[in-house]
């Protein structure tokens, strides 16, 4: 499959996120953090963007954020964009997180257990909407209906820590 590009202005690869981005129950402002991709195949129409918490003990990770149906020519995310769909295309839906609620929710793993990894995905998919509501849209429910449709995906795997 092929691979695109995803960087960002406020995050880099293996390091810590800034307390900006983490969840206010940790002090930080839950600040979305900037997001670009790049590098997408020719027959992409849309993108999805996910950020999940590898490492949370659940078992299953935690999900922190899901965007969908982003229009093929949009292709950078501004910081701040985490429950309002300012500064977005007109049709982006923001998906049901871990946090229960829909929109961005930052880190705040639990003190002393040391550093948590949270993957930033962006996948490119075949399809021009995923044709779903986003508040009742969870991660699962998104996995399931990006089946057969991703044609290249980019990750960006920042750590968080809350120190005990």
């Amino acid at each position: 499959m092929p691979v695109i590009s995803l960087t960002s202005r406020d995050l880099d690869a293996g390091q810590p996120m800034p307390l900006v981005h983490a969840h206010v129950d940790v002090g930080g402002r839950n600040l979305s953090p900037h997001l670009r991709w790049s590098g997408p195949p020719a027959d992409t129409q849309s993108y999805a963007v996910t950020m999940f918490d590898l490492d949370e003990p659940t078992g299953v990770g935690f999900v922190h954020w899901i965007l969908f149906d982003l229009p093929v020519g949009f292709r950078e995310i501004p910081a701040g964009a985490e429950r309002k769909i300012e500064g977005l295309p007109q049709g982006v839906q923001l998906g049901f997180t871990d946090w229960g609620e829909c929109g961005y929710g930052g880190p705040a793993p639990g003190a002393g257990q040391g550093p948590h990894r949270y993957r930033f995905s962006v996948h490119a998919l075949d399809i021009a909407s995923l044709d779903v509501s986003g508040e009742k849209t969870t991660y699962a429910m998104l996995q399931y209906l990006m089946r057969g449709h991703v044609l290249a995906t980019a990750e960006l795997v920042a750590t968080y820590e809350v120190e005990a």
